[in-house]
């Protein structure tokens, strides 16, 4: 059985976003990158362990890194349109990218409220473990499901991937003929539109 789930990474400018995205795709962090310019989209595939074999789960990300610079933010709201999961990125060594992550979780409150979110804070490996855990997550965020990470080491992803497989609700599941049939849907919804990402 399979699922199809869009993942965006919304969150201040040069919180890491981009590193995320590319340890999430390949467990690798990339020394360097250019920043994101609109939003970059990539996919992963989740093989989901189950204690039936004859069961086998798999879920497919459609990963959408969208910029951090305040000249792109206007155009961010397209990109989370639809998605079922949100991952709000800040620094663990930087308190004003957490108030950056609060104010997007407003933002999907007011236009996305449908959508999962994941409070993520990066970099764990700049600060102390002691640091890590006194973060004061705003009242607004508290009950939202937090991990901290470190794209660079690797540090906790294998968390991150766990909560993300868990807020998949399970009628999002389909078997391979239900999969067929709704690619034909999509192939001809896609056949109307066109553009670019930037």
């Amino acid at each position: 059985m399979e699922a199809t789930i869009k993942v965006v990474l919304l969150g201040d400018s040069s919180v890491g976003k981009t590193s995320i995205v590319t340890r999430l795709k390949s467990g690798k962090f990339p020394e360097k990158h250019a920043a994101t310019i609109g939003a970059a989209f990539v996919t992963k595939t989740i093989e989901v362990s189950t204690s039936d074999t004859s069961m086998e789960k798999r879920i497919h990300m459609e990963i959408w890194d969208t910029a951090g610079q305040e000249r792109y933010k206007s155009l961010v709201p397209m990109y989370y349109r639809d998605a079922n999961i949100a991952l709000l990125v800040f620094e663990l060594n930087n308190a004003a990218s957490l108030q950056c992550a609060l104010t997007w979780f407003q933002d999907l409150q007011d236009r996305a409220q449908e959508t999962q979110v994941i409070l993520v804070g990066n970099k764990q490996d700049l600060v102390s473990e002691e640091q890590s855990s006194k973060v004061e997550i705003p009242v607004e965020l508290q009950g939202v499901p937090y991990v901290p990470v470190s794209a660079k080491t690797g540090y906790n992803f294998d968390a991150l991937n766990e909560i993300i497989i868990s807020l998949v609700p399970g009628d999002q599941f389909k078997t391979s003929k239900d999969n067929e049939q709704g690619n034909k849907v999509e192939l001809n919804n896609k056949s109307s539109r066109s553009g670019c990402i930037c």
